[in-house]
């Protein structure tokens, strides 16, 4: 309540008190103690009404404020719990994304580990001698599981993987061969000779390796050693310290020793031919090895 108002309440208690000391034809009368006690009585009375009144307006606006409070908190705790479950939400959509990164990156870092592995396994490995598997059988020379037999009919499929790996290692360390291009087509491998384009079979004709001569085959097989020569005469320009197991002349593969063996089926014995075969395989597996070293050495440089 205001100052005025105040002021205003306790004129008209003032007015009130002078009114009773009137008499009923409107006189004043004179004051007495009695009537003084009676109006200090009256007086507090009034005040302490007032006083009540006044702390009741006090209070009314507390509550009124408190209600204000209270509905303004209630609002911010439902703001504040909307704004949580968002906060929660969008945490449980980062955590998901979050392990499913993870789990893509263990893959990847998985598929990397193994793909190093890998590189490693290959770049260790010599990929000819993986390719290309020489070795004997007693006295029969074998390629990748293929005899070259006198009595075997795999001997065709046999000077076909021959007939590859020349090919191959020739072009590895730059090699053009001179005079025929082998052409390897497994068992019907062939030698073409530049010069006037005749094919050279380099497998046999009639079914068994040494049951009847065959003069075009036997010509294949010179012309098959005379690259292996040239093969040679290239690796000796790159390590002049190379060692060939067999020296080849002319169709004949000669060992340390002198002793020779031809490469033709005419005029030779089943023994000789599968000897000569044999050599020859050798002086492959040296060229392989050869190549091999090579390549590792260029590759590091």
């Amino acid at each position: 309540m205001s100052a005025y108002n105040t002021r205003t309440s306790f004129s008209c208690l003032n007015c009130h008190m002078k009114q009773k000391h009137k008499n009923d034809e409107g006189e004043e009368e004179a004051p007495n103690e009695t009537n003084f006690m009676a109006d200090d009585q009256e007086f507090e009375r009034f005040s302490h009404q007032y006083e009540l009144q006044q702390e009741e307006k006090k209070l009314e606006d507390d509550i009124g404020e408190f209600n204000e409070e209270k509905r303004t908190s209630r609002e911010s705790m439902v703001e504040k719990e909307a704004l949580e479950k968002k906060c929660k939400r969008h945490a449980a959509r980062e955590l998901s994304k979050l392990a499913m990164n993870e789990d893509e990156i263990s893959s990847l870092q998985l598929r990397l580990l193994n793909a190093t592995v890998w590189l490693k396994t290959v770049q260790d490995t010599n990929v000819f001698d993986a390719c290309f598997k020489i070795c004997d059988e007693g006295t029969v020379g074998v390629i990748n599981n293929l005899s070259l037999d006198r009595s075997q009919r795999e001997i065709n499929a046999a000077w076909g993987q021959a007939a590859l790996l020349l090919t191959s290692l020739a072009k590895l360390i730059g090699l053009e061969f001179e005079k025929y291009r082998i052409l390897a087509y497994g068992s019907r491998s062939h030698l073409l000779v530049l010069e006037d384009g005749q094919m050279l079979p380099l497998f046999n004709l009639n079914g068994c390796a040494f049951q009847s001569k065959d003069y075009m085959f036997d010509a294949a097989m010179v012309a098959f050693l005379e690259l292996m020569q040239q093969l040679e005469v290239r690796i000796r320009s790159i390590d002049a310290t190379v060692f060939m197991p067999y020296e080849i002349k002319s169709g004949v593969l000669e060992d340390k020793y002198g002793q020779s063996y031809s490469i033709r089926k005419e005029f030779n014995s089943e023994e000789g031919w599968e000897k000569a075969l044999k050599s020859m395989l050798r002086n492959l597996q040296c060229y392989l090895c050869f190549v091999s070293v090579f390549l590792a050495e260029d590759t590091h440089k």
